[in-house]
């Protein structure tokens, strides 16, 4: 609203600042009131996207300061200040940096997941159960955005230490990734009606190779899916 009022009255300068208190007055609301915009993500998450925001308003605070700073020192003690900062700002920034750029393969699990997900997303569509391995399939979160059909659509098995310390989870995705022809996992997956599994490729999917209930239907070098046979849901 002050971002068109600002617009309307053409004073930029003096509502500048709204769409940035805006845009953070939104995210801690889905935090804090989740129900009030009725979106299908957890307010846990949400709390990640504020990062943004609060550090566009440090950055704010920080330029503020800059000019404070200058109008109380003599130029060249505001210089050497000045130097100093951009110089410990830049080797932190660029030793940060490293760490994300280290190879030219950084994104190559995501586009794996990717290039599945246009596989499989035209071939099924929201009545059918899908499971992932989250536990060691990499960016598999970035599924729920190429499919596009809700924060809670896929079945997801996560780690192991999660079902340890939660002997309320439910381990039917546990038993349908790990052990599939088991009897808790066919009973899983009669229960769930799962028709589709995401797998990362050469780490659990050995007993999918060998079930005669599954049949590999994509495979690329870090990602392989399975279909859940039709003769297997009659058993």
């Amino acid at each position: 609203m002050l971002l068109i009022v600002a617009i309307k009255k053409k004073n930029y300068e003096k509502y500048y600042f709204s769409l940035l208190i805006g845009w953070t007055a939104i995210l801690l609301g889905l935090c804090f009131f989740p129900g009030i915009f009725m979106v299908d993500l957890p307010s846990r998450r949400v709390v990640n996207y504020l990062a943004a925001p609060f550090s566009i308003l440090s950055a704010y605070f920080m330029v503020k300061m800059f000019f404070v700073f200058r109008k109380r020192t003599n130029s060249r003690l505001f210089v050497l200040g000045f130097l100093a900062f951009v110089l410990a700002l830049s080797l932190n920034g660029y030793s940060g940096s490293l760490k994300y750029f280290r190879n030219s393969n950084q994104f190559k699990e995501t586009a794996e997941l990717y290039h599945a997900a246009r596989y499989l997303a035209p071939r099924t569509d929201a009545n059918d159960v899908i499971l992932k391995d989250h536990a060691n399939l990499e960016a598999d979160n970035w599924l729920k955005f190429f499919f596009g059909r809700g924060y809670n659509y896929f079945l997801s098995r996560t780690f192991d230490y999660k079902y340890e310390d939660d002997p309320k989870r439910d381990p039917c995705p546990y038993y349908m990734a790990l052990a599939p022809d088991s009897v808790s996992g066919l009973e899983c997956y009669q229960k769930t009606k799962t028709g589709y599994v995401i797998l990362k490729k050469q780490v659990d999917n050995f007993f999918f190779d060998l079930s005669d209930n599954f049949s590999k239907i994509y495979e690329n070098d870090g990602v392989v899916i399975y279909r859940r046979e039709q003769s297997a849901n009659n058993n």
